[in-house]
């Protein structure tokens, strides 16, 4: 996969990917797998093409990990910005950002 500028931090597949959407036209906008990484940033991979779907910003800092929600419309990302913040996948607006933390979120 290529996309980011900068090195991976996360993968994780989509609660409902299977192996018999790739190479598929049918499944290529729907999300298979999502990519955190130090460039800030999340992109979504089509489930057919493995090819960026939609890329997530807002991050001021490094991503560290990212997990979909079990119901697979939702992604929840973290950072060393001492943020984590909760996307909705339907429409890639961020719907939810929880600051305050004292330090770095390194998990999810």
């Amino acid at each position: 996969l290529l996309g980011h500028t900068e090195r991976l931090t996360d993968v994780k597949f989509h609660p409902s990917f299977s192996t018999d959407a790739m190479g598929s036209d049918d499944a290529s906008s729907v999300v298979g797998l999502a990519t955190a990484s130090v460039d800030m940033r999340v992109k979504l991979w089509g489930a057919g093409s493995m090819q960026c779907v939609h890329t997530l910003e807002g991050h001021t800092q490094r991503l560290a990990r990212i997990a979909f929600h079990p119901s697979g419309r939702f992604l929840g990302t973290t950072s060393f910005d001492q943020t984590w913040r909760l996307w909705d996948l339907e429409t890639q607006q961020e719907l939810l950002i929880q600051e305050g933390h004292a330090r770095s979120l390194y998990g999810i």
